[in-house]
């Protein structure tokens, strides 16, 4: 009857095989280890780096304090509205949202570059009605108008949940 095998020898690759093996790797791989030695430069260079490396180590107290902060009500909300406002973003279309920013950016403007007025003057329906000889304003006020509309017949329309 054969002996039982009592004594087992593991053989280490000792570091210079470790090395060749190593080597071979690299240059079998040779794009990835080049794009993740950019990746590496860029992360130190901006200073990342220090931040990601602590993070890892410290990888289980920050999943905790990080899921216990996700888990609020107020951050599923926000994180909810995040998304009903990318669904927003993503059906209106691209020329008309852009016009809209645009106008915007130019009211804005013009109405910073008006003169202050400290008064707290109301308008008479006369210089309102008056106000609207200007095709600026009447463009302006037909817009607000649609958009009015639009959005009251939003409000009209039962919601589906």
């Amino acid at each position: 009857m054969a002996q039982p095998i009592t004594n087992i020898v593991r053989k280490h690759p000792s570091l210079d095989e470790q090395w060749d093996e190593l080597k071979a790797q690299l240059i079998n791989d040779k794009e990835t280890a080049e794009a993740l030695l950019r990746f590496a430069r860029a992360a130190q260079d901006a200073g990342v780096l220090p931040f990601l490396t602590g993070l890892l180590e410290q990888k289980n107290s920050v999943l905790h304090i990080l899921m216990e902060e996700l888990n609020q009500d107020s951050v599923k909300k926000a994180i909810n509205n995040g998304e009903q406002i990318a669904a927003l973003l993503g059906n209106i279309p691209q020329n008309a949202f852009h016009n809209a920013i645009e106008a915007l950016g130019q009211g804005l403007t013009h109405m910073g570059s008006l003169p202050a007025t400290d008064t707290h003057e109301g308008m008479s329906i006369f210089q309102l009605l008056g106000s609207l000889k200007n095709p600026d304003i009447a463009r302006g006020l037909r817009a607000l108008l649609g958009f009015l509309e639009g959005f009251g017949q939003a409000l009209a329309t039962p919601k589906k949940s």
